[in-house]
């Protein structure tokens, strides 16, 4: 379950003082953390064993992203994909091609003759799946207009006045398995759950939101220059 969003704090982390992993908030003295190089999974993990008290220093994608693993910029892709396919190349000294159904293996000598080889035909066949249910609060009371929904098949629906939702998905098993169901709504957390090998037909899942706890770790960004520099002169006449 994804932990609460830290709420944004205005002190500027260019002028803080730099300690190993971050750096120290002229303001309350606390170690801001700089989470900028870190995956999801690894905040998660140190925000969860501190009770969500750490504050720290976030990428805007890593905000924007939150409570996923935010993805590759356009050239980063680019460029994981480039380096894959050069240890690709050096690793294997057949290079393959394919067409329309069939795979040629080309190999690196010209005495040997193509091999070509029958690609396997996908005979997994699509599937419905029904999934409804109720959803209710921490006192077992029905919540209406939750958004319950599965983001990777594009399926979501909000829950009425008696707490219910149903959707309806066609894939196959394999990709269903891979599927999970989420619930959000302001104010509770997030429920996320694995839907794991079902099978066709009507299922239910019925979801208990939690109330989301007062979020107690903050975020600082770097200013811009326009930013810094009103910050700078406005300074003196602020209380203390």
């Amino acid at each position: 379950m994804s932990i609460p969003k830290p709420k944004y704090c205005a002190q500027d982390w260019l002028a803080m003082k730099e300690l190993p992993g971050g750096r120290i908030c002229s303001a309350c003295d606390k170690k801001i953390f700089d989470f900028t190089g870190k995956s999801w999974r690894e905040i998660e993990s140190l925000q969860a064993d501190n009770n969500n008290a750490l504050c720290g220093m976030y990428s805007q994608k890593q905000l924007d992203n939150w409570g996923y693993q935010a993805p590759l910029s356009g050239m980063n892709a680019k460029a994981v994909a480039a380096v894959s396919s050069l240890l690709l190349s050096i690793s294997s000294p057949v290079a393959a091609k394919t067409l329309g159904h069939q795979v040629i293996v080309q190999t690196d000598t010209l005495e040997s003759p193509p091999v070509v080889e029958q690609a396997a035909t996908d005979t997994t066949e699509c599937c419905t799946y029904i999934l409804e249910g109720t959803v209710i609060d921490n006192m077992g009371e029905p919540m209406s207009f939750v958004n319950v929904f599965i983001t990777d098949l594009n399926t979501g629906a909000a829950t009425d006045f008696d707490g219910l939702f149903r959707l309806e998905v066609t894939c196959t098993p394999e990709v269903m398995a891979e599927q999970v169901i989420q619930a959000q709504i302001i104010g509770y957390q997030d429920y996320q759950i694995k839907l794991g090998a079902l099978s066709q037909g009507i299922h239910t899942v019925n979801i208990q939101m939690i109330e989301q706890a007062e979020v107690i770790a903050f975020y600082v960004t770097v200013l811009k220059p326009r930013q810094r520099f009103w910050q700078k002169i406005t300074r003196p006449f602020r209380r203390k």
